[in-house]
């Protein structure tokens, strides 16, 4: 299985447990061989996109959908500074400014300061993400784009500011 392939399936077995199905069911869904590898498949999405795990507390009332779905609009802005548009993408909204109202809702709603207003450039992004080390492929789902073109944007981007390429790990 690329890289991609196991990205997408831990990205599903994440949203299916915060409609609050439980681990069991997640793994014979997505062909996991028990409940912990549908677990580990959440959790190491979750990490990857700074989320927190959805769980289940004592009154089985599951982290609302709308809730992560709002902090991770918040923290992929504050950590990445994709444009809007691309955190619509990734966390399911209809629209940019959706995105942004609920980042900017999660914001005041936790008492943080309000997401950046500007974002980075994608030949930023993609020259950032290979040199700590993505591959290709998985840049390319986050800039919803090929991975051919995520290498062009991230070598267009090295070149005009002089960096070395191929990027350096550690950056």
């Amino acid at each position: 299985m690329s890289r991609l392939e196991q990205y997408l399936r831990q990205k599903r077995a994440y949203q299916l447990r915060s409609t609050g199905l439980s681990f069991a069911v997640i793994a014979t869904e997505l062909g996991y061989a028990n409940r912990s590898g549908a677990r580990n498949a959440a959790a190491a999405y979750a990490q990857r996109v700074g989320l927190e795990l959805p769980s289940i507390d004592g009154n089985s009332a599951l982290i609302t959908a709308s809730k992560i779905k709002k902090k991770r609009a918040y923290y992929l802005r504050v950590r990445t500074r994709l444009p809007w548009d691309q955190i619509a993408y990734h966390c399911d909204y209809e629209s940019l400014s959706g995105a942004r109202r609920a980042a900017c809702q999660y914001a005041r709603e936790n008492d943080l300061p309000p997401p950046p207003k500007s974002s980075l450039k994608r030949g930023e992004i993609a020259y950032t993400e290979r040199a700590n080390g993505e591959d290709w492929e998985v840049i390319a789902v986050e800039l919803n784009t090929t991975a051919e073109n995520a290498r062009h944007i991230a070598w267009s981007h090295a070149k005009n500011l002089k960096k070395p390429w191929p990027p350096v790990e550690g950056l």
